[in-house]
């Protein structure tokens, strides 16, 4: 499926009120769920990370037919761990 383009906004409350006090981010995405899971990135890296840190965010995503939905975005750290060899030892040392 092609991308399509989605404008997503951060809720900062539970109100459907909110969705008019929002300023909206244009995202390319293949749906909804995409679009809100592409802003989250964006945003927790700008952020310290809260959302990988525990504390899911939801967001408002608005498609091009107007229709708006609210999503709860949570995320997880993924730890990384790299080796570097920093001696040979022979087999016949002591």
């Amino acid at each position: 499926m092609a991308n399509q383009r989605f404008e997503v906004a951060v809720a900062y409350t539970q109100s459907a009120q909110d969705v008019h006090k929002s300023s909206w981010h244009e995202v390319s995405a293949s749906d909804a769920e995409d679009a809100a899971r592409i802003h989250a990135e964006d945003f927790d890296s700008a952020r310290d990370y809260t959302i990988v840190r525990g504390k899911p965010r939801h967001f408002w995503v608005r498609d091009n037919d107007g229709k708006i939905t609210r999503w709860e975005v949570s995320g997880e750290a993924e730890p990384v761990y790299y080796a570097t060899e920093v001696t040979t030892v022979s087999a016949s040392s002591p």
